[in-house]
């Protein structure tokens, strides 16, 4: 899927956000815009490395040749017309000429890895990144071919007891009003509702190294989102921005419409997720243990 070129970091992104749905993202991303030392492109997600069908993603840059994009009928080609459409018309109402010329590249330009770094160009001289909440689901495969191009990216992953955050999704899909029953349905059929950390974590940490990979927990943005944001920055190696910035960290973004999740379900996922709750808890303690305790409560 993507062309291998040298084996340095030169021009290519200073970390990726991987995720996960549902956990943080696009508040991280706001702040991180805010931030007067980190640079980030117009658009959150670039969804360059998960463009393939393969994976439950918008896959807008799945084809290569720009007539298909433009003309064809599939789904992707749709959604690259609509976002094309609102990233261009964004770009002109609020007179962003920078946006517009990086808004031509991304969508007019022909994906590689050259594509990919030049999308960076304007942060030079910033730390730059992107965040894409796919790549937490990335194949192994993919994985290393990262690597193999940006071998000293650092990488940020946010987590959220999966029994929530499948919950939250399942809210968004507009499924809170239907039987439990036929909420696990959806549930089980959709590779973007199911919650796989485990499996994300041996991927990144096969290839990158502890010191290179930042956990963070959705709970903290409850709890202490300055603390967070302030161990982010630590970890980015860009200093702590000053307390008018750090003062939006309490704002809330992309909030999943209320409603209580039913027992009977809770109690399903609570049971889906114990053995994958049980691993990530000795792995990573702190608020993977409470989960844990958590969905053991649901069950007695």
């Amino acid at each position: 899927m993507m062309q291998q070129t040298s084996n340095n970091n030169e021009g290519m992104p200073n970390f990726l956000g991987i995720g996960g749905w549902g956990c943080g993202t696009t508040w991280l991303f706001i702040n991180f815009r805010r931030h007067p030392e980190i640079w980030m492109p117009p658009r959150k997600e670039l969804h360059y490395f998960d463009r393939s069908p393969v994976y439950p993603s918008p896959s807008l840059l799945a084809e290569d040749k720009l007539i298909r994009r433009l003309f064809g009928r599939e789904k992707h080609h749709r959604q690259f017309r609509a976002d094309l459409t609102h990233a261009m018309g964004k770009s002109l109402v609020y007179c962003r000429p920078n946006w517009f010329l990086w808004n031509m590249r991304y969508f007019f330009g022909r994906c590689s890895d050259e594509w990919y770094r030049s999308l960076f160009a304007q942060g030079k001289g910033k730390v730059t990144g992107e965040i894409t909440p796919q790549y937490s689901i990335l194949d192994e495969s993919i994985v290393a071919q990262i690597h193999s191009i940006m071998p000293q990216t650092k990488i940020i992953l946010l987590l959220r007891n999966p029994i929530q955050r499948t919950w939250s999704l399942l809210r968004k899909k507009g499924c809170a009003q239907l039987p439990p029953d036929r909420i696990m349905r959806i549930f089980y059929s959709g590779k973007d509702t199911r919650d796989d950390f485990l499996s994300t974590l041996a991927h990144w940490r096969a290839y990158f190294s502890e010191e290179q990979i930042f956990i963070g927990f959705f709970d903290e943005i409850s709890e202490n989102p300055e603390g967070l944001l302030k161990r982010i920055y630590q970890f980015l190696g860009v200093p702590e921005d000053d307390e008018q910035g750090l003062s939006y960290a309490r704002e809330k973004v992309n909030v999943a419409p209320a409603h209580e999740m039913p027992r009977e379900l809770e109690t399903l996922l609570a049971k889906d997720y114990l053995d994958s709750l049980k691993q990530l808890s000795e792995m990573l303690g702190g608020y993977a243990t409470k989960w844990l305790t958590e969905a053991e409560a649901v069950l007695r």
